[in-house]
């Protein structure tokens, strides 16, 4: 088996090319999903997600490729985090909960990367939300839940007002492996703790929205007006401070 610094496919010229692979470098897992998540997991913790040590401690009960070891291993550590956090709730120790509720959501959201759609998927979802909001009242971070009516559905979303009136805001779209909460902790708690105001949603074929029969669109900028539409009409979002970041 080649390394993962290694190329499939090595051009004439002598340059390697990493078409087929999703991360240059291995940082844990032979997997090339399991190491570029993994990845992603490491970089949470930052603002506010598992902490180096404990993404490696979850690594380490994981088998190399088998997504159903990765959730069950993730959903373990979300569950001791919380038992954790029932200690400082009865400490009266708020933002202490909120701070190990927030990396539960990071733990939860690994769980389900590699579990395909139904029960499982929507349990583990559904958990990462519940305690992605329970961290941002604790925290008291200034997070609103939205939704936007599109296609007969509604896309979720989260918006942070600044305390600055003016400042502008940022719109964070994620990818088709991500969901909007998520985008708080890869991006948008970096933002937010810079002034600005925040903006994060969830668009046709993320998170739980294909449960209500709402795919990937080809025109995806139909769904990004419908949640600037709303930012507009909700929170009085002036359009020529708003960014949109894809």
């Amino acid at each position: 088996m080649k390394s993962q610094n290694e190329s499939s496919t090595n051009q004439p010229d002598g340059r390697v090319d990493y078409s087929t692979q999703r991360l240059t470098q291995r940082y844990r897992f032979d997997d090339p999903n399991m190491d570029l998540f993994f990845l992603g997991a490491l970089s949470w913790g930052a603002a506010g997600g598992l902490s180096v040590g404990e993404a490696f401690y979850v690594a380490s009960q994981i088998e190399d490729g088998n997504p159903d070891s990765w959730a069950a291993a993730f959903e373990r550590q979300a569950e001791v985090l919380i038992a954790q956090s029932e200690i400082w709730l009865q400490k009266k120790n708020v933002r202490a909960a909120g701070e190990i509720h927030l990396r539960a959501f990071a733990a939860y959201r690994s769980a389900w990367q590699f579990v395909v759609p139904g029960k499982r998927f929507d349990h583990l979802f559904r958990s990462s939300q519940k305690y992605f909001d329970l961290a941002m009242r604790e925290l008291q971070l200034p997070a609103t839940k939205f939704s936007v009516s599109y296609g007969g559905g509604e896309l979720p979303g989260h918006f942070y007002q600044s305390a600055d009136s003016n400042a502008p805001t940022i719109l964070i779209i994620g990818g088709a492996d991500t969901c909007h909460e998520d985008r708080f902790l890869s991006q948008g708690r970096y933002y937010l703790d810079r002034g600005y105001s925040l903006a994060l949603a969830d668009l046709p074929g993320q998170g739980l929205v294909p449960g209500q029969g709402l795919y990937w669109e080809q025109h995806t900028e139909n769904s990004i007006r419908a949640v600037v539409d709303t930012l507009i009409e909700k929170f009085n979002v002036d359009t020529k401070k708003l960014v949109l970041w894809g």
